[in-house]
C-alpha cells in the first residue's frame, strides 16, 4: 500500500489529537462522578450528624434509641461504600493517560514531510515493521575470491541506499557462473558456466529481488506497528540556499557560497534502514555466513535467501592445492594427450600447434604441471631450437571422451589472438609462438 507521507503525518496528529481529546473528556467524566458521589457522601454524614443529636436527647429522657442506633449504623455503612466508590473512581481517573502533543517534534515531522517532498520521495510504502522494509532490499553479489566463493555483497534500495557487507568464505558455496581468471580462454560449452567474463574486468554476479510494481517507485517506508516514517540512509542529505550568502556586505572575492549541503539524521522523528542495517550486521558478527541460522536476523535471512540459489556446493571449476609430478598427470590425461598426438592433420593445423604435433608425434616427451583447479593443466615441450612450447589444458570430466582418430576441432572464440582446440574431453591452448623462457 502507497501512502503520502505529508497525509501520514496529518493522520497521525489529527488521531493523536481526537486521543487527548478523549482522554481529557474521560477524565473530566470522572472527576463529575467523583463530585457527585461526594456530594451524595456529604448528605449523609449531614443525615447522620442530625440522628446522632436525636440520639443524646433520646438517651437523656431515657427513651428506647435501638432503632435510632441501627439507623446510625445503616448510614455509617453507606458513607464508607461511598468513600469507597470515591477512591475507585479516583483510581480509574488517575490511571486516564493523556498523550502529549509535543509541538516542536511536530514541527520536525512537518519538516521532513516537506524535506521529502523536495527530494521527491514523498510516497511510502507501507509495511508492518522496518524488518519487513529490510526484506525488500536488492541484494547484489559485488565480489568473490580465486575460488568462485561469495566474499562481499551489497544490499541496495533504489538510488537512495547502497551498503557493502561481508560475507564469510563457505566451501559449500561457489557461484556457478564463476569461471576462474586462468580458465577465461575457454569457450562456451555445454552444462558449464556461462561465457567467459571480460579478461580485466571483476566478474560480478547479480541476484535481484524487487518490491511489488505498485510500490516500485517508493524510496520511503511506513512502519505500521511503530507508526513511524522509514527512511533509507541517515542522514538525509541536500543542497539548501545560505543565509550568509545575502547578508554579506564585504567584499565580492570573499563572498561565501550561495548554496551549501546540508545533513539532518532526524531520528527524533524517523527510523533508519541503513542504521537497522549497521545493527543487524554488529549482530552477526560483521559479516554474515550462509551456513548459519538467521531466525532472528532478517537481513541474514535476506542475503541467505538471495544468495544461496545461485551458489553450488559442486563447483565445475574446484580448487585444488594438490602438486603431481609430471608423470602423474600425464597418466590422467593420457587418453585425451594421446588421442591428439594420433589425430589427423587438417589445413588448420598451423604454426606452433603443428610444431607441437610434429614433436610428440617423433617421441618429444611435454612436462606438465597442475595448475590450482581440477583437470586444469599446463605444459611446455623444448624444441631442438632450445625454446619452449608453451600451453594450457582442461578435461571437461562430463564430456564424452575421444574415440580413435578423432579430429581436433577448433574453437571460432578467441581469448585474445590464441585458439582453442578440442578433442575429446579436452580443451587445449597453445601459445602462438615458442620462446625461451
Amino acid at each position: 500500500m502507497v501512502t503520502n507521507i505529508s497525509s501520514f503525518f496529518r493522520k497521525k496528529h489529527s488521531a493523536l489529537e481526537d486521543k487527548v481529546t478523549e482522554a481529557q473528556t474521560q477524565q473530566k467524566t470522572l472527576k463529575a462522578k467523583i463530585a457527585a458521589v461526594t456530594a451524595d457522601r456529604t448528605n449523609l454524614e449531614n443525615k447522620r450528624n442530625g440522628e446522632q443529636s436525636f440520639l443524646k436527647q433520646a438517651e437523656s429522657k431515657g427513651l428506647d434509641t435501638a432503632k435510632l442506633a441501627a439507623d446510625i449504623q445503616k448510614i455509617d455503612n453507606d458513607i464508607a461504600a461511598k468513600t469507597e466508590e470515591i477512591a475507585a473512581i479516583q483510581k480509574e481517573h488517575d490511571a486516564v493517560v493523556v498523550p502529549t502533543l509535543d509541538e516542536k517534534k511536530l514541527k520536525r515531522e512537518q519538516r521532513l514531510a516537506e524535506l521529502l517532498e523536495v527530494l521527491k520521495m514523498s510516497d511510502a510504502s507501507e509495511v508492518e515493521s522496518i524488518d519487513d522494509a529490510i526484506s525488500r532490499l536488492t541484494v547484489q553479489i559485488a565480489k568473490r575470491d580465486g575460488a568462485g566463493r561469495p566474499i562481499q555483497c551489497s544490499v541496495t534500495f533504489d538510488t537512495t541506499l547502497d551498503t557493502s557487507l561481508v560475507i564469510k568464505p563457505s566451501d559449500t558455496h561457489f557461484l556457478k557462473s564463476f569461471r576462474p581468471e586462468l580458465l577465461a580462454w575457454l569457450p562456451s560449452f555445454p552444462e558449464i558456466t556461462t561465457t567467459a567474463p571480460d579478461k580485466n574486468e571483476e566478474h560480478v554476479a547479480q541476484v535481484a529481488a524487487s518490491a511489488a510494481a505498485t510500490e516500485a517507485k517508493c524510496k520511503v517506508f511506513i512502519d505500521r506497528k511503530l507508526q513511524s516514517v522509514v527512511i533509507p540512509q541517515s542522514p538525509l542529505r541536500w543542497r539548501t540556499k545560505n543565509p550568509k550568502y545575502e547578508a554579506y556586505y564585504g567584499r565580492e572575492s570573499d563572498r561565501p557560497s550561495e548554496y551549501i549541503d546540508v545533513e539532518d539524521k532526524f531520528e527524533d522523528v524517523a527510523l533508519s534502514l541503513s542504521a537497522r542495517i549497521d545493527e543487524l550486521t554488529k549482530q552477526a558478527g560483521g559479516a554474515f555466513d550462509l551456513n548459519a541460522d538467521y531466525a532472528d536476523n532478517p537481513l541474514g535471512t535476506l542475503l541467505k535467501s538471495r544468495i544461496q540459489p545461485w551458489t553450488t556446493s559442486n563447483p565445475q571449476f574446484k580448487p585444488c592445492k594438490d602438486r603431481p609430478d609430471s608423470v602423474t598427470i600425464y597418466k590422467t590425461i593420457k587418453s585425451e594427450w594421446d588421442a591428439f598426438v594420433a589425430a589427423p592433420w587438417s589445413e588448420e593445423i598451423t604454426g606452433t600447434w603443428a610444431l607441437l604435433k610434429y614433436y610428440l608425434e617423433n617421441g618429444e616427451r611435454a612436462r606438465f604441471w597442475a595448475w590450482g583447479f581440477e583437470n586444469f593443466y599446463g605444459f611446455r615441450l623444448r624444441t631442438r631450437d632450445h625454446d619452449w612450447i608453451k600451453g594450457k589444458l582442461f578435461i571437461a570430466s562430463h564430456l564424452t571422451p575421444a574415440v580413435p582418430k578423432e579430429c581436433i576441432a577448433f574453437s571460432k572464440e578467441r581469448y585474445g589472438s590464441e585458439i582453442v582446440g578440442k578433442i575429446g574431453r579436452m580443451y587445449l591452448q597453445v601459445d602462438s609462438s615458442a620462446s625461451r623462457d
